[in-house]
């Protein structure tokens, strides 16, 4: 094997040693305070899809209700 390549191979080994340490260090409050951040982030997000879900129903109504109406003008004028 090349040394580049042992190289390259050693540096990814060491990058994921390093982020297996940090995430093994990472401390009671903090991995709280994150589950807590994405919970929310959860959260907030599904209220924003409720409301563009919302949204949108009332859009599809909205034409639906335009085309009935530029129906019953096109049919009243002919």
């Amino acid at each position: 094997m090349s040394q580049e390549i042992w190289r390259n191979k050693t540096e990814s080994i060491s990058s994921l040693d390093r982020l297996a340490r940090n995430t093994l260090t990472m401390d009671l409050p903090e991995a709280r305070n994150c589950r807590e951040a994405r919970e929310q982030s959860r959260k907030e997000m599904h209220v924003l899809n409720e409301k563009l879900a919302s949204q949108l129903e009332k859009v599809s109504i909205l034409l639906l209700l335009l085309l009935l109406l530029y129906n019953y003008c096109f049919i009243t004028i002919n």
